[in-house]
C-alpha cells in the first residue's frame, strides 16, 4: 500500500516510507519510527533512544551527505525493535568517522551517540546506498 504522508513525503508503507532530504523532514521521520516502534510494543526509553539516534542520522544524510535540504529520497524501514535508514549520499560509515576539529568546524560529535545509544548498529553500502541498521 503506498500512501502519501505529507507534501514532504515521496511515498509509504506500513513498516517503510521515503522521504525528501530535508531537515523539516527530521520530525516526521522520527514521528513515523516512534509510532511503528510503539506497535511492536518497544519501552519508553528505547524509544527515545531510537529518536535521538534517527535524528543524528536523518540530519548528517541532509546536511553532509547531500549538502543540504533537497528532493533526494532517504529510506526508512521498521523492523521489530530498530530501523534502518538508507540514503544515496557518498559513501560513508558512521562507525568508523572520526571527530573534526580544527580552528573552522567541529564535527563528528554526534558519531559517539550513533555508536553507543543502539544496542547494535550495522553499516554496509550496496547498491549506491549507505544502509545503517540500528537495534535499540
Amino acid at each position: 500500500m503506498t500512501q502519501k504522508v505529507n507534501s514532504l513525503a515521496i511515498e509509504s508503507c506500513e513498516n517503510s516510507t521515503i522521504l525528501e532530504g530535508r531537515l523539516d523532514n527530521v520530525p516526521v521521520a522520527q514521528g513515523f519510527v516512534v509510532s511503528a516502534l510503539t506497535a511492536s510494543g518497544i519501552g519508553e526509553e528505547r524509544i527515545c533512544r531510537a529518536e535521538l539516534i534517527l535524528e543524528e542520522l536523518f540530519r548528517n544524510v541532509v546536511l553532509h551527505g547531500y549538502g543540504g535540504d533537497c528532493a533526494r529520497p532517504v529510506w526508512l524501514h521498521v523492523h521489530g525493535d530498530g530501523f534502518t535508514l538508507e540514503d544515496e549520499a557518498p559513501a560513508f560509515d558512521p562507525l568508523h568517522g572520526d571527530i573534526v576539529e580544527d580552528l573552522d568546524r567541529i564535527g563528528g560529535a554526534g558519531l559517539p551517540l550513533i555508536r553507543n545509544l543502539g544496542r547494535a548498529v550495522s553499516y554496509v553500502r550496496s547498491a549506491g546506498r549507505n544502509r545503517i541498521s540500528v537495534l535499540v
